[in-house]
């Protein structure tokens, strides 16, 4: 669905992905900041600090261990006002997200073989490799209610979207030895 709405959209557009499960607490403009920020610097993808329901850091950009191995995502206890910078990371999530035009034209769509989890990296990953930045702004803080689509907490729905999506991510970044081995 999600590149299906990238399709539909304006040629040459910019295109925000927002997840249904948020609050918009980012304040006036909050929307332009995240797009300013990418034609100031010249980044494809740039997104917004993820706070959770119960005041927690769900995301703040990330970056993956050598094997690819861990779900992506911080967890950070409690949110205290860190991470308020703009900063170059390895990857977002992408539950808010803008993404520009120029990115999508050199990278192509999300892989539809990763439905709900990892397309969000395997993406961050593949504008890194055609020299586009990804980028956290720090002064921009979303709300995600999480669960939307599989519920809240690990349940049997989460539990085989996270290995499916897993594996397909391996594979998509060429660690397939690791996909295989995948219990």
């Amino acid at each position: 669905a999600v590149n299906q709405g990238i399709e539909a959209s304006a040629p040459g557009s910019d295109i925000l992905l927002a997840n249904t499960d948020l609050s918009w607490t980012g304040g006036p403009g909050w929307m332009r900041k995240l797009q300013r920020l990418a034609q100031e610097t010249g980044a494809g993808i740039v997104a917004p600090r993820l706070r959770g329901m119960l005041g927690d850091l769900q995301s703040v950009g990330a970056y993956l261990a050598d094997n690819a191995t861990g779900v992506p995502g911080l967890g950070i206890p409690e949110d205290r006002g860190q991470y308020v910078r703009v900063r170059e990371v390895q990857h977002v999530t992408f539950a808010c997200v803008l993404i520009t035009r120029e990115c999508l034209d050199a990278i192509g769509a999300l892989d539809d073989s990763m439905a709900l989890y990892w397309s969000d990296t395997e993406c961050c990953l593949r504008a890194k490799r055609a020299g586009l930045k990804t980028l956290l702004h720090g002064g921009v803080t979303i709300v995600h209610w999480e669960g939307g689509s599989t519920g809240q907490g690990i349940s049997p729905i989460r539990e085989r979207a996270l290995r499916r999506d897993r594996t397909a991510f391996l594979r998509a970044v060429g660690l397939a030895q690791e996909a295989d081995e995948d219990p």
